[in-house]
């Protein structure tokens, strides 16, 4: 089960978070957040800093790394969660969509989201799974 993406440019608050999971923080402020950089690319990441503190840390372009060589940058994109868990989880998910899916999320188009969120050559999941080959049972 992948986590949904928030509501486009809203913040989601989450249920329960999972005790065992190294990234819960029993209730303490995580996000998600988008940054164009000067390339025209854009990079995901997640952080329990404010907002504008981890968007200061990556202008200053102290920490080596993608957006290091691709100043200045711009926050185009946050979301808030209650846990860190169900951040990091959107993180990655957001970090696998297509450049045109996080352009819907960015701009908040709903539409364009559902969309670009439909499997390729429309059919089910299910039906794929149904439609593969059977085993002889020698696995």
């Amino acid at each position: 089960h992948r986590p949904e993406a928030p509501t486009a440019g809203r913040p989601r608050r989450a249920g329960r978070g999972i005790r065992t999971n190294p990234f819960h923080s029993g209730g303490m402020a995580a996000f998600v957040y988008i940054l164009r950089c000067a390339d025209g690319s854009y990079y995901v990441g997640f952080t329990r800093r404010p907002p504008d503190e981890r968007l200061a840390i990556h202008r200053s372009g102290a920490v080596p790394g993608y957006t290091a060589t691709r100043l200045p940058v711009e926050m185009v994109w946050c979301a808030e969660f209650q846990f860190g868990a169900e951040a990091f989880a959107v993180e990655r998910q957001i970090k696998g969509w297509s450049r045109a899916k996080k352009e819907a999320l960015i701009a908040g188009d709903v539409a364009a989201l559902k969309r670009l969120s439909k499997r390729r050559g429309g059919r089910p999941f299910v039906a794929d799974l149904r439609s593969a080959p059977q085993g002889d049972g020698d696995g």
